[in-house]
């Protein structure tokens, strides 16, 4: 784990446990979690990481789904043809 992730990590994991334990939740929570911010200006990459941590630690972010590879040259062409034939003869037959 770097740097910047293991440190907002454990202060992100213990302002969630203090909030917690005062009855703090929802956007109660998350202020309370954002007030605990350790790095100084909110900018630039601490700042991106400590917001991510933020999300992952409170159950807010969902995984990326792996982005599709770009279709490979001629794979557009046959596609379009493919739909125009469609368009000019109907749906296939059943």
């Amino acid at each position: 784990m770097k740097r910047w992730r293991k440190r907002a990590a454990a202060v992100v994991a213990e302002a969630i446990k203090t909030g917690e334990a005062k009855g703090l939740e929802g956007p109660a929570l998350r202020q309370h979690v954002s007030r605990a911010y350790p790095f100084g200006p909110r900018e630039n990459y601490p700042y991106k990481v400590w917001l991510s941590e933020v999300n992952r630690q409170l159950g807010l972010s969902t995984p990326k789904p792996p982005k599709a590879p770009p279709p490979l040259p001629g794979q557009m062409a046959f596609a379009s043809m493919l739909a125009a034939d469609a368009s000019t003869h109907g749906p296939p037959p059943t």
